[in-house]
């Protein structure tokens, strides 16, 4: 088992850093960033004001996380690591809140229909890096079985899901039964990973509540949160088919639950909870942050970077380490779908030669052998890459990761599917 690294953080209390002196929403949504713009430099907005909306079908919106007077409409860099327009808004610390809709406090008073129209009020998206936003997964629903919750964090330092989860359960199954009743589903399942006890204890008392919800406990081996990989070991089905073919919807924990805290308090989703881990940082901790909220003032609250860490001696990640993007500045803003920062030290090791360990075959959750991957990539031997199943790469970064020559050996893999598929 890989060494998920998860003790960094997930034993300690959440700590709070939610009054910036500034934010910077961005307004960009999955790979577009065209917005139509609502306010102007000068405009005084609240917490939940519509600052922007995405132009597409999708009308994805994107709301003030603070009350105060927007500083301006500028091209900054996005955790995507391309520049995009951002709402950058001065904060004046009152809190004014302006509600897309009432709070409910009596979730069985809503209708199917209010609470499909919840969901697109909201703009709740996948916090599991999907940034689609939920009511699509409801458009063109006929017959759903089962809701699956995917609360299985397998990628290493995160601990961001985990701690929602612990901290509130409440407002989980609140959102489960919210998206059951939205979807018709018979049946939800919680999946969370094996050995978690003081998370499974915070809520079993809720199964027993529910009765048509079942706490399922994974394997906590990466990449078990993949959702074709989950449903494929939960339900015996192939990655070739889609979880709607399947009569499964499956939604990120996190999603669940900041949806039904905006049901009961009528606010979008305008501050969440993001791991800051590695040894780059002096504290590694889970901070509930809000949206736009710069990496260098979260980092400045928790302590700061170790003394020895510069941008040239430490690699910083948005995500984690297997699926996350590198970064190469701090000046960036915490979007609506972060789930973490890292900072690795550790990741600079030079490469070396491979020592044919066979490290990267052991942990391949597909089962495939890498090393002759690259091999048959560097001969160009397609007939070879075929034989050797290169199509059925996740692209999950696992072989890189444990690699100990710090070979980049998803580089070749990945090259190695897209040649079979190519032909």
């Amino acid at each position: 088992m890989v060494d998920g690294k998860k003790g960094l953080t997930n034993q300690k209390a959440i700590e709070t850093y939610t009054q910036p002196k500034v934010v910077a929403i961005p307004l960009k949504n999955r790979d577009s960033d065209n917005f139509e713009i609502h306010v102007e430099v000068g405009s005084k907005v609240k917490i939940g004001t519509v600052l922007a909306m995405r132009k597409d079908h999708l009308k994805v919106p994107c709301f003030s996380s603070v009350s105060g007077t927007v500083l301006a409409i500028e091209k900054k860099d996005h955790v995507s690591t391309r520049k995009t327009n951002h709402i950058v808004i001065e904060n004046d610390f009152q809190d004014e809140k302006e509600r897309y809709a009432d709070p409910v406090e009596e979730l069985s008073t809503l209708s199917v229909e209010e609470i499909k129209e919840k969901l697109q009020l909201s703009g709740v998206m996948g916090l599991g890096g999907t940034e689609l936003p939920i009511y699509e997964k409801y458009r063109d629903v006929d017959e759903i079985e089962t809701l699956l919750i995917n609360g299985v964090e397998c990628e290493p330092y995160l601990t961001s899901d985990e701690a929602n989860m612990k901290t509130s359960a409440t407002l989980l199954f609140d959102g489960i039964y919210l998206l059951m009743k939205a979807a018709s589903a018979k049946k939800g399942i919680l999946a969370i990973t094996k050995g978690k006890k003081e998370l499974y204890d915070a809520l079993k008392p809720y199964e027993n509540s529910y009765p048509n919800v079942e706490i399922k406990q994974m394997d906590d081996v990466y990449p078990m949160g993949w959702e074709k990989y989950l449903i494929r070991r939960l339900f015996k089905k192939t990655y070739d088919q889609t979880p709607a073919e399947l009569g499964i919807l499956c939604v990120n924990s996190s999603t669940v639950i900041e949806f039904a805290r905006s049901v009961r308090s009528g606010l979008p989703l305008y501050e969440r909870i993001v791991t800051l881990a590695g040894e780059g940082f002096v504290h590694q901790q889970n901070v509930k942050v809000r949206v736009g909220t710069l990496l260098a003032d979260v980092v400045a609250a928790i302590g700061g970077y170790v003394e020895e860490v510069g941008f040239k001696t430490a690699r910083l990640i948005h995500g984690g380490p297997l699926m996350g993007t590198s970064i190469i500045t701090d000046d960036l803003a915490v979007t609506a779908t972060t789930n973490g920062f890292l900072c690795l030290l550790e990741s600079l090791k030079e490469e070396s030669p491979c020592s044919r360990c066979g490290a990267c075959i052991d942990h391949c959750p597909a089962g495939l052998q890498p090393v002759q991957m690259a091999q048959a990539v560097k001969n160009k031997d397609v007939g070879m890459l075929k034989t050797l199943a290169a199509d059925a790469c996740v692209g999950c970064g696992l072989c890189s990761f444990v690699c100990p020559s710090s070979i980049n050996v998803t580089k070749s893999s990945i090259r190695a599917k897209s040649m079979v598929l190519r032909g």
